[in-house]
């Protein structure tokens, strides 16, 4: 007996009650012993035991436990008495010999539901069924689940019972539905498979083909969301050809401007504005009409991003403030909240931070009042992005921090790699250089697992120059060339001149402003910086025409972008052109003026802190002293304690050089 129960203790277990029942075992001395003869009887798997428990069954009883087979594991009551079209109460006696039988139990704490002792017992009950009979019964089953318990929480269970029949119109119906909660959990592979299930059921001759269109709709959202980019464009764009057919403006234009965001997350922005004008340029688009005014406010608020991204920001301000307004007029709440946020970001990119902040400040309360987790997710990020420019890291942080929870909930792994990433910089900003080296590793990691992304050079590039700052070349090579190459190798070449900049600045520490100016030249014909957050090549240029003798040209930008810095309330930046202020004046023999900048510098950078940019300060400091044959040992000092607590060794390199001490590297 041992030997055919293989260790399977339910295999003992129901041995002993075939022996029991045949009279195959008997007590002998206090203890059980097994009838010789019966030995040769006894059956060799488990699953004759329970056929022979089965069929030891009245039929009565047997038909119940076979239709409790088909509800599942657990099995209610009233579903059970619905699906077998008898009163409940009529249950008793079949659910009592169950019991008695050790078939299945009521489950403790549920009441009027049952359970199969063993999922093997309900699958040999199931099998027990003639195929048409099952059919019938998941049939029946799901039915009876719709009339007793009627709301979307039981959607999965009805969708996989009319999945078992030959009823495709409802089991595509149920398996959409299912997917639609799945979806609303971000529940995102589920989802996927609910509605590939769905749309499989309905590759038929006769089958609705606008249903077809509103499923890929769904699967390109949710391909959208887990960054399968091509498969998301695929399906929307099949949804969007159906829509257009049927002459469904609303719907198409829904569905492209989810095909834009696509195009966008690609870094293809370009394409994402061509595709949304493709609808934009329709005869039938016209505001005054409900549904066009629907629509229009739901393609501007597409148009955001990608127009932000190619640093139009006016642009981006005009659409973002128009899809307010319809929105508004419709009185689409969902839709004001996703408009409402892109006008905090289109406010951002032409530098008017505090309007941006309260917008955003709002817009993150009524998201999180609505449950709207993406447009809570976005609204997070951009708080945190201004927090950042105005010289707030540990609050910029926090924002990330709410909004990494929210992005990881949702699956979305791209925007996880790029709050690790905003983290990563975070922390580079409060001299956590360790701490902020793992953020970049683990984006760096998130993002070579997903479709490539516009994002994907940049967290490659922000690893590659943290290895920089802390002298580790050899690493750093790997991560600083990797970024073109896929850039190139995606087709978003218009990136590339972005990702010179961490080089640039490279080349300028290395005494090379030749170097750095050749590589922001694409940049530099665009002065789009005067607006954006983002300062570093114009002061990377600014530093590189001083060092060559072009005093009037880097005079003109640092006064430039002081100005609009300062009018930005812009600190991350001021930063910067504090210290090229400071030392313009020192090249200028204004030393006085050039220290109040300095002071200015250090004073804001302990203010945030920002360790680096204060030991930066301090380095320029104390280098021009020592240029002037003034005592610049206790800035340097200074400087170099900084630098080592980050970790900083080609900048310690540097000050030991100017102290007359070893080199670290």
């Amino acid at each position: 007996m041992v030997e055919r129960a293989a260790g399977n203790p339910f295999f003992v277990e129901e041995l002993l009650h075939v022996l029991e029942e045949t009279g195959g075992i008997v007590k002998q001395g206090g203890y059980m012993q097994l009838v010789s003869s019966a030995a040769a009887r006894l059956p060799s798997t488990l699953t004759e035991i329970l056929l022979a428990r089965l069929d030891g069954l009245r039929e009565e009883v047997r038909g119940r436990v076979q239709i409790a087979s088909v509800i599942g594991r657990s099995f209610a009551v009233d579903l059970l008495a619905r699906v077998s079209s008898v009163p409940a109460r009529s249950l008793e006696g079949s659910l009592g010999v169950l019991v008695r039988a050790e078939i299945a139990f009521p489950i403790p704490g549920m009441q009027s539901e049952y359970a199969f002792k063993h999922v093997t017992m309900r699958d040999v009950a199931y099998n027990t069924l003639l195929l048409r009979r099952r059919k019938e019964l998941h049939a029946g089953t799901a039915r009876a689940i719709m009339t007793l318990y009627p709301t979307d929480e039981f959607a999965e269970i009805i969708a996989y019972h009319f999945s078992q029949t030959d009823e495709h119109s409802l089991a595509a119906e149920w398996l959409e539905r299912a997917g639609d909660r799945s979806a609303g959990m971000y529940a995102n592979q589920t989802a996927i498979g609910h509605y590939e299930e769905a749309r499989r059921r309905l590759q038929l001759p006769d089958a609705d083909r606008i249903v077809a269109a509103r499923i890929a709709e769904k699967l390109g959202c949710v391909f959208l969301i887990v960054t399968w980019y091509e498969e998301a464009l695929e399906e929307l764009e099949a949804a969007a050809d159906a829509y257009r057919e049927r002459h469904d403006l609303e719907a198409e234009a829904r569905t492209v401007a989810k095909i834009c965001q696509v195009h966008f997350l690609r870094g293809a922005s370009e394409e994402a504005i061509d595709r949304v004008q493709s609808v934009l340029d329709q005869d039938d688009v016209e505001v005054d009409d409900e549904t066009s005014a629907r629509s229009l406010a739901g393609l501007y608020v597409a148009l955001v991003d990608p127009l932000y991204h190619l640093n139009r920001f006016e642009d981006a301000l005009i659409v973002a403030w128009r899809a307010v307004e319809l929105a508004r007029e419709q009185g689409d709440e969902r839709l004001l909240r996703e408009a409402t946020v892109r006008y905090g970001l289109a406010l951002q990119g032409i530098g008017r931070l505090d309007e941006a902040r309260q917008v955003l400040e709002d817009a993150i309360r009524e998201a999180e009042t609505a449950g709207d987790l993406a447009s809570l997710a976005q609204a997070l990020v951009w708080m945190g992005d201004i927090c950042m420019a105005q010289g707030q890291p540990r609050e910029g942080r926090m924002y990330y921090e709410r909004a990494k929870p929210v992005d990881e909930n949702r699956g979305d792994l791209g925007e996880t790699a790029s709050l690790l990433g905003r983290l990563g910089q975070v922390a580079f900003i409060l001299g956590d250089w360790e701490e902020a080296r793992g953020h970049f590793e683990q984006a760096v990691d998130l993002v070579r697992s997903i479709s490539f992304a516009h994002f994907s050079p940049a967290a490659l590039m922000a690893l590659g120059e943290q290895y920089l700052r802390e002298g580790a070349v050899e690493e750093a090579s790997r991560y600083l060339e990797e970024p073109f190459t896929i850039a190139e190798r995606s087709g978003q070449v218009a990136q590339i001149p972005y990702l010179h900049i961490p080089l640039a600045d490279w080349d300028l520490f290395q005494g090379e402003p030749d170097a750095a100016l050749t590589r922001l030249g694409p940049l530099l014909k665009e002065y789009h910086f005067e607006t954006s957050l983002d300062h570093r090549a114009m002061q990377i240029a600014a530093e590189s025409h001083f060092l060559n003798g072009n005093d009037e040209t880097a005079r003109a930008m640092v006064t430039q972008g002081l100005a609009h810095a300062r009018g930005q309330t812009n600190r991350l930046a001021l930063l910067g052109w504090l210290q090229l202020q400071a030392v313009l004046m020192a090249g200028e023999g204004r030393w006085d003026e050039a220290e109040e900048f300095f002071e200015e510098g250090l004073s804001l950078a302990r203010d945030m802190p920002h360790p680096y940019q204060e030991a930066c300060t301090l380095s320029r400091l104390g280098l021009l002293k020592q240029e002037r044959d003034l005592d610049g040992r206790p800035q340097l000092d200074l400087a170099l304690e900084i630098f080592e607590r980050l970790g900083a060794r080609p900048y310690q390199d540097r000050i030991r050089s100017a102290l007359g001490e070893p080199s670290v590297l």
